[in-house]
Order: structure tokens, then C-alpha cells, then sequence
């Protein structure tokens, strides 16, 4: 049983249906639907109705269709849960128009109806249109030169010459379109295929550019014509021409147009934008792909070929309407524009620009210190990153083998100072590890003051990072590396700062080791991280060959395994050995650019993409090698061969111990053997009841092995990097059962 009631308001006709509206009384309701169509605006209350049939709904969708035809709507409100669920599984909820009560559906009828009185009609030649001001500031026309990558959300409504990435798809730049979502390419003629790509969020919609022009987030008018209409696009601009110079520009000059409607049997969308005559001639484009009006302003666009566009006259946004319809099951192909086809019945939206501007005036200004060259997607990244703010300055901070850093001073859009933060440029899937695993390892473990990730971005390989840099004392607490404190701090002040970091601060990393089996020849492989190539460098700057099992530098009269061999040989054949010991979670990658301080000594890491579970005397290892060799410099030879002696004793001498002698030395030969003294009693008191030397050993390898590469390591320390690895593979040989020894 249905019944319902009917009344007349000013600016619609309210239908309150009480019962079901199922296959038996939705035949009555669709009759009576029939008698209202000549009411523009139809309101269709279910506060008394819990159920609605297939039918029904079918009923609903075909009379507003037809009001949608005449410009009016049906409006459908007060929908009981369950019964809003039926529209929402069959994908309609986006289709009708939802209202929680009857008075909200009256203001959305007032509000279409005042839309509809802001419009006025223009008369071009024989064509009678309707002209609806939307409501949108006129921007200016934004001018991309120079090689740039930019965001479909930063281009916005853009034609101009690029790439769609960094492929060698296109030998050349080609012309393209975008949209907020989208963006079409059209190589020259048979040079390769068209393409387009369908961004579902905006932001990550990225291209190439050469040369672009930037017309804004949305048009400024909306044209329809009154009577259905078949012109071409050459027809209108000319019309459109004359019209303006007979009425002294009493019409809009436009830059850019989207056009809708129906091109051979064929819903197409049309995007066409003013262009320099260099793009024209670099994009090899026909007469009839272009038009040129009596300013000589040229227009050139993309054809859209689509499977469908649905009649909504009051979808009155070009990004909304681009959005809807511009999507990768909704796209057939695309094509450049020809001016001369027709166009039945089209809808045009027209961007106005009152002006030109060049891009480095909208985008984030980057300023750089120490003289730092940014490429194109280091700009990208930053932006990606910096929307909150106008402007940023990099400082370059000491670098990692495998990442850039910088320090950044950033400020909002009202010049205020943002606070200071850290932005790391790396290969994505280091980026993507810092990420997860600072959330993952750090933060739920450890009093960390930096390690707050602001957010991450990505283009194809590269990734960017941008951390709080903002200890908890505020902005005038300077921070400064660990290092800094190292080389100015006597050994009596080094050795508490050490054990409150090591035996306080990351207490639950290291403190909390667990038994576990290991297998460190795969685990400690610096060739399967940072140093691919290491083996050939250090053959290179050796002048040795990894295949000849021993070899005595020039300088030392020592023999020693030659440790370039060792890591070819010995690491593969027992890559698969496993190890009985305890693994924590570890940084990965500790050192003392990794390690900050504040004025108050509260402890900052950074830099976590290697951090995760495995041996527990990683880290401690990792920092004996900085010790040991990056902070020894040799004044003299007999610098060098006393350092020889003590290295000696310490790295060849059983068993495994960190109560070496250190009589008689004093200054930077003493300070870095009692820190690494420091480092080896941390790693035996984290593995309670275990022997630590193999682990430790091979540890220690995977850091001295590659010094090698380091760009800031002296000769000499290449040189002792590789006697000490040589002794250290000699004691793995000869304290462990190895195989094929």
C-alpha cells in the first residue's frame, strides 16, 4: 500500500510518499510522476516510506533525466537508512540529489534558481546562448620555461611541449594537455602512439615540461546554447571574434576553453589553450589542429574520445566535470583537436586571464647556501613537501654515501618563520624504509626528540623526507652533531655522554636482546647495501686483483688474507652459515652525523632506514671502525707505525677483549681506543652469556672493508682500513669453521 500527498511551494513541488514503493504501487507513482514534469523542481519525501523496489528506483531515475533535460531536478530527502543503503550498492547515491530534510531541499531549489537568474543570453550570429558568470577569480596565465617537473595539481588546466616521465617512450618532447586529473600527449605525426595518463589523486600526477602555459583550477564562464546546435569550433571562435570587436570587448577574451558535446557520434571532451608559435612549431601541428584569431593569438587543443557523457546542465565546474568524466574507464583514446569538426550541441567553459606571470613567481621559492645546485625534481620534491610555505632556504648538512641532506629554514605565506626541519633526498626505497621503519622501531622504543616524520614524497626512483628539526627546548636550543662533542670533549666527559646514549636513551634497543639465528655473511655484506661496486673500487685504487688470496702493501711489511678476496669468496660460500647469538633492534647505519645534541644534551636520530632487528653488536661495531680509522690521521711515519703496532696488537691478538692496553698513549690515539674500548664492553654486556668475537668481528668487516669508497678518507686510512680488514678476516678463519676453507 503507498499513498502519498502533494504539495506546492514556491519554488517546487513536494510528493510525501507513505508506505512501499515497490513493483505493485510504483505503476500509480510513476502516473502521477508523469502529471508533475511540467514542475522544474520535484521533491520526493521517504520519511514515511521504508522501502523502495528496483522498480521504484528505476521509476526515480528516469524523471530526472528528464528534468535534468529541461534544467530543473528531482531532489530525494528524509531516506531512511536501509533504504539510502539501496541506492548507495547500485552506485546511484552519486546520481540523485540527497537532502536530510524538506526545508534543505527548498534552498537547494532557491540556490539553482538564483544560479539560473545570474545567467544572461548572448546572441552570436544565429546562435542564442545562456552565459553563466561562475564564481571564480580571474587568474593569470602562468608560464612554464626551462626544464621543469611539475604536478598536475600545480599546472592545473596547462597545454604546452614535455614528457610524461623519464622513460624513452618519446624521443622528443610532444604536446600536451592536462587537467586537475589528467593529462593527454600527441607525439608528432607517426613519431610513436598518443597517450594519457589518469591520475586518481591529483598530487601524484607528475610530467616533464620544455615550455608550458598554466590557465588556472577553473574556467570563469559556462555557455550553453538554448536550442540544440551543430558548429564547429572555427565557427564559434569566429563569431566569438567578431562579436567581441563589434561590441568593444563587451564579450570575455579568453586563453582556454573546454568544450563538450558530441564530435562524430562520439562524447568528447576538448581541451584547447593559447600558445606561443614555438610550441605550434616544435609540436608539428597542421593548419587545421590550430586557429589563430585576428590578434594572432593562436589556439591549439586535445580531443578527449569518451565512452559516455551523462546531460547535467548544472555541473557548472570544469574541474568537477573533468573529474567525473576524464577517468581511465571513461577514456577511449585521445586525439589532437581538428577546429573544423562539428560539435553538436556543445557546452564551453572559458578561462579569462587577465595577465602573465612567470611560474617562479607562484611556486615556492628555493634558496640554497654553500652554493648548492638543485636539480629539477629536488624543486619538485621540495614543493611537494613545503605547501605550507612561501619560501625555504637550504643549508646542505654532511652527507651520506647513499642520501643528500639539508637543514631548512622555511616561512608561511604571511612571512612568519615555520620551525626548522630536516629534508632528506634519497633513491625511493630508502625513503620508503626511513618511513616505516622510524615509525615502526624508533619512536614506540626510544626517547626520540627528532624522530617525527612531517611527511614523504616520491617521483618514479627518487624519494623526499622532511623531519622535525626542533628539539624540546624550542628553536634557540642549537643542535649539533655528536661528532661536534667528540673531537672537542676530553675522555672524562666523552665517556658519561656515551653511556647515557648507549645505556639510557636506546637502553630498549640494545638492553632487550633477544637469542636468535643469524646469518651475518649475508646480514653483514656491504657489497648488498651502499658499496655494489666496492670490490672493483678498492682493485682499482689498490692495484691488486680480488682473485689472489693474500697480498703485503708496499708500506707495511705484512702479509695479510687479502680482504677484497675474502668478500668475493668466502661471504658467497656462506652466505647460508647460521650463527647462534642475540639480535635487538639496531639503527643500521650509526654514526656520529646520526647522533644530535642539544645545549642540554637531549639526544636526537635520525637517518632510520636501515634500522630493524639483527646482531646486537651492530652499532657497536659500526662505531669502532669511525674510531679506529676515520678519526686516526697520521702526522708522520712514525704516527703511522705506532698506530700500526697498537692496531696490531689489538686486531691480532686472542680472544676477543676490550681491556686492551692503552698505556702510554695519550691525545687522539687515546681518546678513540678508549671509546672504542667503550663500544666493545657495550656489545659484551648486551649478550649475556654468549661470546661475542665472531659477531663481532664480522660486524666491524662490513664497516672497514668499504672505507675505500669514502670520499673523505685520507690514503693513509684507506690504506690502514685495509691491513686492519685483512687481520680481521684472518681471525674469522681461524676462530670460526668455515666452509671450503
Amino acid at each position: 500500500m503507498l499513498t502519498f500527498s502533494i504539495q506546492k511551494h514556491e519554488t517546487a513541488t513536494h510528493i510525501a510518499l507513505v508506505g512501499r514503493l515497490d513493483t505493485i504501487t510504483n505503476k500509480a507513482f510513476d502516473s502521477k510522476l508523469q502529471t508533475l514534469l511540467n514542475n522544474q523542481f520535484l521533491i520526493i519525501d521517504l520519511d514515511q516510506c521504508n522501502y523502495v523496489s528496483s522498480s521504484g528506483i528505476r521509476s526515480l531515475l528516469k524523471h530526472t533525466k528528464y528534468l535534468k533535460k529541461i534544467g530543473g531536478e528531482l531532489i530525494i530527502s528524509n531516506t531512511h537508512p536501509e533504504v539510502y543503503r539501496v541506492f548507495e550498492m547500485a552506485g546511484l547515491h552519486k546520481v540523485f540529489i540527497f537532502s536530510n530534510s524538506v526545508k534543505k531541499a527548498l534552498e537547494i531549489t532557491q540556490n539553482k534558481i538564483n544560479e539560473e537568474a545570474c545567467c544572461s543570453e548572448l546572441e552570436i550570429n544565429e546562435y542564442k546562448l545562456l552565459a553563466k558568470p561562475l564564481d571564480n577569480e580571474s587568474n593569470p596565465k602562468v608560464l612554464w620555461t626551462g626544464k621543469n617537473i611539475a604536478g598536475y595539481d600545480e599546472l592545473a588546466f596547462s597545454i604546452g611541449l614535455g614528457f610524461p616521465d623519464f622513460s624513452e617512450f618519446y624521443n622528443e618532447s610532444v604536446l600536451f594537455v592536462t587537467t586537475p586529473n589528467c593529462a593527454a600527449f600527441i607525439p608528432p605525426e607517426n613519431a610513436a602512439q598518443a597517450d594519457f595518463r589518469v591520475a586518481e589523486n591529483p598530487s601524484e600526477g607528475v610530467l616533464i615540461l620544455n615550455e608550458a602555459i598554466s590557465f588556472g583550477e577553473n574556467a570563469n564562464m559556462l555557455l550553453q546554447f538554448k536550442k540544440s546546435s551543430i558548429l564547429s569550433a572555427q565557427q564559434f571562435l569566429n563569431a566569438w571574434n567578431v562579436k567581441e570587436q563589434s561590441d568593444n570587448h563587451s564579450y570575455p577574451i579568453f586563453s582556454a576553453a573546454i568544450i563538450t558535446g558530441n564530435i562524430q557520434n562520439t562524447p568528447s571532451l576538448v581541451f584547447i589553450g593559447a600558445i606561443p608559435s614555438s610550441i605550434q612549431h616544435l609540436a608539428g601541428l597542421k593548419p587545421k589542429n590550430t586557429y589563430q584569431t585576428s590578434d594572432n593569438q593562436k589556439f591549439c587543443g586535445i580531443q578527449f574520445l569518451l565512452d559516455k557523457i551523462k546531460e547535467n546542465t548544472h555541473l557548472a565546474s570544469s574541474s568537477e566535470f573533468c573529474n567525473q568524466y576524464l577517468t581511465l574507464e571513461n577514456i577511449s583514446d585521445v586525439e589532437l583537436f581538428d577546429f573544423s569538426q562539428k560539435i553538436e550541441s556543445p557546452k564551453i567553459w572559458l578561462f579569462v586571464n587577465d595577465k602573465n606571470i612567470k611560474a617562479e613567481e607562484k611556486i615556492l621559492k628555493i634558496e640554497t647556501a654553500n652554493n648548492t645546485d638543485l636539480q629539477a625534481i629536488h624543486k619538485y620534491l621540495c614543493r611537494k613537501l613545503y605547501k605550507d610555505s612561501a619560501r625555504i632556504t637550504l643549508k646542505k648538512l654532511h652527507g651520506g654515501f647513499s642520501a643528500q641532506t639539508f637543514q631548512v629554514t622555511s616561512y608561511d605565506f604571511d612571512g612568519r618563520k615555520l620551525r626548522p626541519t630536516v629534508l632528506k633526498i634519497a633513491d625511493t626505497p630508502m625513503i620508503e624504509r626511513e618511513a616505516t621503519r622510524c615509525t615502526e622501531y624508533a619512536m614506540p622504543y626510544i626517547l626520540n626528540n627528532s624522530a617525527i616524520i612531517l611527511g614523504t614524497t616520491f617521483f618514479e626512483h627518487t624519494g623526499a623526507l622532511r623531519y622535525n628539526f626542533v628539539g624540546i627546548g624550542g628553536e634557540t636550543k642549537k643542535l649539533k652533531w655528536l661528532a661536534d662533542y667528540y673531537r672537542k670533549w676530553s675522555i672524562e666527559q666523552l665517556v658519561p655522554l656515551f653511556d647515557k646514549i648507549f645505556l639510557d636513551i636506546l637502553k630498549p634497543w640494545y638492553g632487550q636482546a633477544i637469542p636468535a639465528t643469524l646469518y651475518p655473511f649475508l646480514e653483514h655484506n656491504p657489497t648488498l647495501t651502499f658499496f655494489t661496486e666496492l670490490i672493483s673500487i678498492a682493485e682499482e685504487y689498490f692495484s691488486i686483483s680480488a682473485n689472489d688470496k693474500y697480498i703485503k702493501l708496499d708500506d707495511f711489511d705484512e702479509t695479510i688474507i687479502n680482504p677484497y678476496w675474502f668478500l668475493k669468496n668466502r661471504y658467497r660460500q656462506n652466505i647460508d652459515k647460521p650463527l647462534n647469538f642475540y639480535s635487538a633492534i639496531c639503527h643500521g647505519d650509526l654514526n656520529m652525523q646520526n647522533i644530535l645534541l642539544d645545549d642540554n644534551l637531549n639526544v636526537y636520530l635520525i637517518d632510520f632506514s636501515e634500522t630493524k632487528p639483527r646482531s646486537v653488536v651492530s652499532d657497536f661495531a659500526r662505531l669502532e671502525a669511525i674510531f679506529m680509522i676515520e678519526h686516526t690521521k697520521f702526522e708522520n711515519i712514525e704516527d703511522r707505525e705506532k698506530t700500526f703496532n697498537i692496531y696490531k696488537k689489538i686486531y691480532k691478538t686472542s680472544p676477543f677483549s676490550y681491556k686492551f692496553d692503552v698505556d702510554g698513549l695519550s691525545g687522539e690515539f687515546l681518546r678513540n681506543i678508549t671509546m672504542s674500548r667503550k663500544m666493545r664492553q657495550y656489545a659484551v654486556e648486551s649478550t649475556p652469556e654468549s661470546k661475542v668475537n665472531i659477531a663481532y668481528y664480522l660486524a666491524l668487516l662490513e664497516w672497514v672493508l668499504p672505507v675505500v669508497c669514502y670520499r673523505s678518507a685520507t690514503n693513509e686510512q684507506k690504506k690502514m682500513s685495509m691491513l686492519i680488514a685483512g687481520w680481521l678476516c684472518e681471525r674469522i678463519q681461524n676462530e670460526w669453521t668455515l666452509s671450503t676453507f
